[in-house]
């Protein structure tokens, strides 16, 4: 199936012939659970966050229709309600492994902490369709932002913020930056 337990639905929009799993909360191989049993010293510097992981209709997955777009043909994520400078999107959900376990392909793939990636290439959730900003049509930088936060329960989560000096106007598309170090692996492989 395409759900993870305790999902009735997928979300509106979720494009049903990728093939790709809808999370409620992300999976994690054996190795990641058993780093997280004994995080690294670097985690503790990490921002507490909060239990907010559901997401709230802050997002909307669309297709791209506009030819000028970098993403046309595929989907993108879109605000549903204005959205302030500094405030919580979504959490980034996907497939949580040790770095040397990630795969090397997938365009999906986050850093999460030291030793520890998401991918979300195969299961994940809404904040996978979020674009890089670099040739959407009127984008002149990024709206959103990765940040990794420990939760209550002690586990790292990345999660999607608005951008400071940032206000985000119900049906724009949220962008975000992959890095220039995405671009020129891509351009690498191509």
């Amino acid at each position: 199936p395409l759900l993870s337990p305790n999902m009735s639905s997928l979300p509106k929009g979720w494009p049903g012939h990728s093939g790709v799993k809808y999370l409620h909360k992300s999976e994690y191989s054996k190795a990641a659970s058993q780093l997280l049993k004994a995080p690294p010293a670097s985690h503790a510097r990490l921002p507490k966050g909060d239990f907010q992981t559901v997401v709230p209709g802050h997002v909307a997955i669309r297709s791209i229709s506009d030819r000028s777009h970098p993403a046309y043909g595929q989907h993108g994520l879109f605000a549903n309600a204005n959205l302030k400078e500094g405030q919580w999107v979504v959490d980034y959900k996907g497939w949580v492994s040790l770095d040397e376990e990630c795969s090397q392909t997938s365009d999906y793939s986050l850093r999460l902490v030291e030793g520890l990636s998401i991918d979300a290439d195969k299961q994940g959730n809404e904040a996978r369709f979020v674009n890089d900003y670099r040739g959407v049509p009127n984008a002149s930088k990024p709206t959103v932002e990765f940040r990794t936060e420990v939760l209550p329960n002690g586990l790292p989560q990345m999660r999607i913020y608005v951008r400071p000096k940032t206000k985000i106007k119900r049906g724009d598309e949220l962008l975000i930056s992959y890095g220039k170090g995405f671009w020129q692996a891509r351009a690498g492989t191509e």
